[in-house]
């Protein structure tokens, strides 16, 4: 009787491992542990910044002023396997709790080119990049905000979002369109551009 009782408990014992491990099948993983970049999205938008957050909102009648003009930045990616699962009970078990991929590609360089004569310093053509403001979501999952310049000097790991925020208000009021050159240590993609649509931004 003892012996059958054993065998009994040793197999519901197996029986909630097993249940425990599945942890509702094919969903529980083993899931990518990295992702690289492979493109961007952009959008021009009304921001605003704060210590810690940052409200994004529509711009209206396509004007804005300057001190809200900001681009909105959002990579596209591609997840994967930085290395061979070990595929023991161990590692099927924290499968179900996945930790969040993170990449290794990194910016080495932002340029923020003005197509039109934005002031008597910044003509047409001219760099802006010292004009803006970097916002993004640190390593931490927390969000942060420096100069772009300081931003680059970290050599930062590509954030799934990051917003260009500017810093300088133009001579006169008028329609105005950024091309942003990213320049980056990737996996897949080392540089890409893209020219913003026209607003009209106010220095007022």
């Amino acid at each position: 009787m003892k012996k059958q009782l054993k065998i009994f408990g040793f197999i519901y014992l197996a029986f909630l491992l097993i249940t425990t491990i599945s942890c509702g099948g094919d969903d529980c993983g083993p899931f990518p542990d990295k992702y690289n970049i492979t493109s961007f999205n952009w959008n021009v938008s009304d921001v605003e910044f704060a210590e810690d957050f940052y409200s994004n909102n529509n711009i209206t009648n396509n004007e804005v002023n300057y001190s809200n003009y900001g681009i909105v930045v959002k990579a596209k990616t591609e997840e994967y396997y930085s290395k061979i699962f070990n595929l023991n009970l161990t590692a099927k078990a924290y499968a179900c709790s996945p930790v969040p991929p993170t990449t290794d590609d990194k910016i080495t360089n932002i340029e923020v080119i003005i197509n039109q004569n934005y002031s008597s310093t910044f003509l047409s053509g001219s760099n802006m990049a010292e004009k803006f403001k970097a916002g993004f979501i640190n390593e931490q999952e927390t969000f942060e905000s420096m100069s772009l310049v300081d931003y680059i000097n970290t050599n930062p790991k590509v954030s799934r979002e990051f917003i260009l925020l500017l810093n300088d208000a133009p001579l006169e009021n008028g329609e105005y369109t950024f091309t942003v050159k990213i320049t980056m240590e990737g996996k897949t993609l080392d540089y890409f551009e893209f020219t913003t649509n026209s607003i009209t931004i106010t220095n007022n």
